[in-house]
């Protein structure tokens, strides 16, 4: 989250842009491609004029110096730059954009975020001709709600947004928004789904341009088709602003893929959100298509709208959405009491208290995928927050509250990035206990989940009372096997 002091530093950032704006001076201008290949990933890119800042590049086949070319600025949480690149690499290549990912944007601090964003943009300006009328930023999780101050960070206007598994960043507001098209993509087991469906509902009020996608996945970048999608609704909306050629076969071509999507839901039973996509199609091919097409298809998604299975839907989500509000509250509490051995004694007593044994039942019934999704967006909710106490205690030397915090995580964490995290937590926890056997065998397990940083494993004091065990040699060879395997 970010402190007041961030806030101020991006509210100095937009002050020294709208600067930049007035003298474009700053910005070099575009030079050859020198050694970047076109049609190929180039892995890392050293900024020209700050060392310290790196970045990930897709050029298109088509890229040519003497005509610009529009670019997509992606984010990811971790600073993992190949993900996004590989993932719109095939829609980028289609469309002749440009991909570029920062390694040092990642959750954090707001301040490295908006370094690593400068520097990115003004090396791309300087190695690259670019397109700046248009220029569009995707980001998933925290890189989602980073890429919503991108264009205050670097002067530039940004036509569009393709916001994954979040929505704004505490500094910015939907206003800021309305000159900009957003696209957002969201699973149904997302723990920020409900985020994400009450932006959707803001943006209808402020008649701000949107799509938003509702898929069956938990919180990850989503598949290629649906980056795809996402670019190429870019493209519809860059040719009704008039900043990207009329291209009326493509039009079409994209107005049947859509319209094939929404057919296949309404003829599957998935009435809602068939009403969605015959409602989004009206909207983003107003204008391009003739009226009449246009009017068809609006007043199908309005007969859908008044079906009993829209309305029926409708109610089951105002439903799984105040479920979910109480279930938080509920986990809120039972984590409070955790805490005070006079209320709870046991992290057994916590599970079954916030009815953490049904939510597993909901969620592997997948019947349902919208109730199954509310459950395991829960249970991802409730690992993450049990996890993150859990190091607290550590930290502070607080076994045994660690390890009802841990318990809880391990438990709930399974289909999560924390699990190896909770599996590596809990053993220093059993080390410190003297359980030597407990402590080694869920050691060997983070190492088999993916847990292989060797310096810090060998570093970690906390491991010292099993460090010296022909168990903890074998786990240490293990880790090294594997490092050696990927060589």
């Amino acid at each position: 989250m970010e402190t007041k002091k961030e806030k101020i530093i991006v509210i100095s950032i937009v002050l020294i842009m709208v600067l930049w704006l007035l003298f474009p001076g700053v910005v070099l201008p575009a030079e050859t491609t020198g050694t970047l290949e076109k049609g190929k990933i180039t892995e890392k890119i050293t900024c020209l004029q700050n060392s310290g800042e790196t970045y990930a590049l897709y050029l298109p086949s088509t890229y040519s110096p003497a005509a610009p070319s529009p670019i997509l600025v992606a984010f990811d949480p971790g600073g993992k730059a190949l993900i996004p690149i590989n993932l719109f690499k095939y829609a980028a290549e289609k469309y002749g954009y440009i991909v570029a990912c920062p390694y040092n944007s990642k959750n954090g601090p707001s301040l490295p975020v908006i370094n690593a964003m400068k520097a990115t943009w003004i090396d791309l300006c300087s190695r690259l001709s670019i397109d700046k009328n248009r220029v569009f930023a995707v980001g998933f999780s925290g890189g989602s709600r980073v890429s919503t101050f991108f264009s205050m960070v670097i002067g530039n206007p940004v036509q569009g947004i393709i916001g994954i598994g979040a929505g704004l960043s505490t500094s910015v507001t939907a206003d800021f928004l309305k000159s900009i098209c957003y696209y957002g993509i969201v699973g149904y087991a997302d723990f920020n789904y409900s985020e994400m469906v009450q932006l959707e509902d803001v943006f209808k009020e402020m008649k701000i341009p949107h799509r938003f996608m509702y898929y069956d996945s938990p919180h990850r970048w989503p598949p290629e088709e649906l980056a795809l999608r996402a670019l190429e609704w870019m493209e519809i909306q860059s040719m009704k602003k008039g900043i990207r050629t009329k291209d009326n076969g493509l039009i079409q071509a994209l107005y049947e893929k859509e319209l094939k999507l929404a057919q296949e839901r309404e003829n599957s039973g998935d009435i809602f959100y068939a009403a969605g996509d015959y409602n989004a199609i009206s909207q983003n091919f107003e204008g391009l298509l003739p009226k009449e097409e246009i009017t068809k298809i609006s007043e199908k998604a309005q007969l859908l709208v008044k079906s009993q299975e829209y309305n029926k839907f409708k109610k089951d989500e105002i439903k799984r959405l105040d479920k979910e509000a109480d279930y938080i509250q509920k986990f809120a509490t039972a984590f409070e009491q955790l805490k005070n051995p006079e209320e709870m004694t046991s992290a057994s007593m916590a599970i079954s208290r916030m009815g953490i044994r049904q939510l597993e039942k909901e969620m592997n019934d997948r019947s349902n995928p919208y109730n199954a999704g509310l459950a395991e967006r829960l249970i991802y909710s409730v690992g993450a927050q049990a996890f993150a106490n859990g190091e607290t205690y550590i930290e502070a030397k607080d076994f045994k509250h660690g390890e009802s915090f841990m318990e809880i995580a391990l438990l709930t964490c399974k289909r999560s990035v924390y699990y190896p995290f909770a599996l590596y937590d809990m053993a220093t926890i059993y080390s410190q206990q003297k359980k030597k056997d407990k402590a080694l065998k869920t050691l060997r397990e983070a190492v088999e989940k993916g847990i292989t940083n060797l310096a810090y494993i060998e570093q970690d004091k906390l491991l010292d009372p099993v460090r010296n065990t022909d168990e903890f040699k074998e786990i240490i060879a293990l880790i090294k096997a594997k490092k050696e395997e990927k060589k």
